[in-house]
């Protein structure tokens, strides 16, 4: 799911949302096979993909803080998964088999929202 505007102080859904980013968001079960992420080139753009198992724990972040802005690809795997991945993937395993992503990317106003929303796609 992405949310296409920037949000305003009335929003209500997740407390204290930045009103400066653009997020997205996704369920994932990894049951059976690692979900693959492949993140773009922000030009140094700041973004984070924060990565949390069914409690809203956090046990990884993808972002310029931790992983810079390059290209990227990360296969998440779930606490049962015992295949072999490719070597061009970063597994980031996860304790459960059920995780969630919340995704932001920085917007410089209302005017760069498609450039925001370009590298949530």
């Amino acid at each position: 799911m992405f949310f296409r505007e920037l949000i305003t102080p009335d929003f209500e859904d997740v407390v204290s949302p930045n009103v400066d980013t653009v997020y997205c968001t996704a369920w994932l079960d990894l049951t059976r096979y690692p979900v693959v992420l492949n993140v773009s080139d922000t030009n140094d753009r700041y973004y984070v993909m924060r990565i949390m198992d069914a409690y809203t724990n956090t046990f990884s972040s993808i972002g310029r803080r931790t992983t810079g802005t390059d290209a990227g690809k990360f296969a998440i795997v779930g606490s049962d998964w015992e295949g072999v991945l490719s070597s061009e993937l970063k597994a980031i395993k996860s304790h459960v088999n059920t995780a969630w992503i919340i995704g932001c990317v920085l917007a410089k106003g209302e005017g760069d929202m498609d450039n925001a929303l370009k590298i949530l796609k």
